[in-house]
């Protein structure tokens, strides 16, 4: 018996022999690799691979069975040639997610698309939900929301001294309470501090007061609308 099948038979036993086997024999398996052709792995994954069969025929390897490195080689070509083949198999059964660029793009646009489409019928859900929570707070002042394009001022001044007092009123503590409280706008300190008639404040308190409910309010789909705010 050689001295390669005793240190094979003697590696069986003890896992440091196995390691320097492995190690001193390195030369020989990356060997058994440069004769192989046509090969679909990646060389690390190709030497890792003959190393494991190495290790492998070390702990298979029986005198009877004859040389050890003939045996070895021989497992080791096969193993990476079947190996190969599985790969091979694998990707040929892979399908493209697009079969060229034009239906990639095409995909990517119907997919921009839906989710547009989505994120549209997402906001429209949120401005419905919005309407139906400020129509009911608007509710408790005694306004119904569909008289809101009535009472809306006609002229664009108008509507700006409006906003700017519904402003004052949510920046103001005092008159915001107040509101909130009695349901009625403090026209005096109102009067006073923009020279705004008493008569002009009460023709527009409805509106007034739908402005103060939703600049207070948690309605950023509706406050959109207002030109004002956008500014």
């Amino acid at each position: 018996m050689g001295e390669i099948a005793d240190d094979v038979l003697t590696a069986q036993k003890d896992r440091g022999k196995m390691n320097q086997l492995i190690a001193n024999y390195l030369p020989f398996i990356k060997k058994q690799l440069s004769r192989l052709r046509g090969i679909h792995m990646e060389y690390d994954d190709m030497l890792s691979l003959a190393m494991l069969t190495f290790s492998g025929c070390v702990q298979q390897y029986a005198v009877d069975k004859g040389n050890f490195l003939a045996f070895c080689s021989v497992s080791i070509r096969n193993r990476l040639i079947d190996e190969s083949r599985k790969q091979a198999r694998y990707e040929n059964k892979i399908v493209p997610l697009f079969a060229n660029e034009d239906e990639k793009s095409a995909c990517m646009a119907d997919a921009e698309a839906y989710i547009a489409a989505y994120n549209m019928e997402q906001e429209q859900n949120s401005l419905t939900q919005e309407i139906e929570a400020f129509a009911l707070e608007l509710k408790d002042f005694g306004i119904d929301f569909n008289d809101l394009p009535r009472v809306c001022p006609k002229q664009a001044r108008s509507r700006e001294l409006c906003f700017r007092l519904a402003s004052e009123i949510v920046a103001t503590p005092v008159l915001y309470c107040e509101l909130k409280t009695t349901h009625r706008i403090a026209q005096k300190s109102l009067s006073a501090r923009f020279a705004v008639s008493p008569k002009t404040l009460d023709k527009h308190r409805k509106y007034l007061i739908a402005l103060v409910v939703l600049l207070s309010g948690d309605y950023p789909y509706i406050q959109a609308f207002l030109p004002s705010a956008r500014r």
